[in-house]
């Protein structure tokens, strides 16, 4: 009878982790979490191979000091207000216990236009440098945080998993 029990138990535990599998693709309308991170029909992710400024982190330029990580947010925000968002899985890892994906609003790639914009760098040890020519270009234009000096967003969280290349 325990043996029963325990190999019903284990099947559910099988069973289960294949259901609770992140998802191939999501599609809806999406809302910022932060800056990089949407909910989409109702589900968290994660944006793949970018690290974005968080709220709290200011940045500095001209003597004068702004949060640029609430900046990145509301333009999370207004590039998905109101627009049909596609999600494709890029990762199978999860990140932070969510699906980390590729995002789209229409034809723009959210994850890419936030780079383009400076409100978010390349993590080059996940996007093996699909970032890389459009990171180049925000900061020869000065765009976002590349028009003053910042603190990286994982060196702002003590941590070191976006390491330069």
């Amino acid at each position: 009878m325990i043996r029963l029990g325990v190999c019903l138990f284990l099947c559910v535990v099988l069973a289960g982790s294949a259901w609770c599998a992140p998802p191939a693709e999501l599609v809806g309308k999406a809302y910022a979490w932060d800056s990089d991170d949407l909910v989409i029909d109702g589900k968290r992710v994660r944006l793949h191979g970018i690290d974005a400024f968080e709220r709290y982190q200011m940045c500095r330029s001209g003597g004068r000091s702004w949060l640029r990580g609430m900046e990145a947010w509301r333009a999370l925000q207004d590039l998905v207000a109101g627009q049909h968002v596609r999600c494709v899985l890029a990762q199978v890892k999860e990140s932070r216990a969510l699906p980390v994906m590729r995002c789209y609003a229409g034809e723009l790639e959210l994850n890419a236009e936030m780079v383009r914009l400076g409100l978010a760098l390349e993590c080059f040890r996940f996007s093996r440098g699909r970032y890389e020519a459009i990171e180049e270009e925000a900061r020869a234009a000065r765009r976002g945080a590349w028009a003053g000096t910042f603190e990286t967003p994982a060196a702002s969280k003590g941590q070191n998993y976006c390491a330069p290349r």
